[in-house]
């Protein structure tokens, strides 16, 4: 093997991530909520696709903290507290019409 077979690093990284894996987080959320938005003329001029990519968002960071509380075996003040906040955040969102949202609220 030649000094010309071997590639740079990062090419090497490159080829062998899909270019799902690349994106950020943000990005890849993105791309999952509008594709997963319903294909109708009246929920695109609402803000159904951000109110998606919102609802979607909380539960990950529910899932987050549910992951760290039971990593940690332990519920901090400050666990807690994040906890409460994100629950109203999603109990909110969650209370907007589901024919807007794609999500139920039951």
């Amino acid at each position: 093997m030649g000094a010309e077979d071997v590639q740079p690093e990062e090419i090497q990284q490159e080829e062998a991530q899909p270019d799902e894996v690349q994106k950020s987080y943000g990005e890849r959320l993105f791309s999952y909520a509008n594709l997963t938005a319903q294909d109708d003329y009246f929920y695109s001029l609402t803000f159904g696709v951000l109110h998606r990519l919102n609802i979607m968002n909380l539960h990950n960071e529910l899932a987050k903290i549910k992951s760290d509380l039971y990593h940690n075996k332990n519920a901090s003040d400050e666990n807690l507290e994040l906890l409460k906040v994100t629950l109203r955040d999603y109990g909110i969102a969650q209370s907007t019409p589901s024919k807007y949202t794609g999500f139920s609220s039951g």
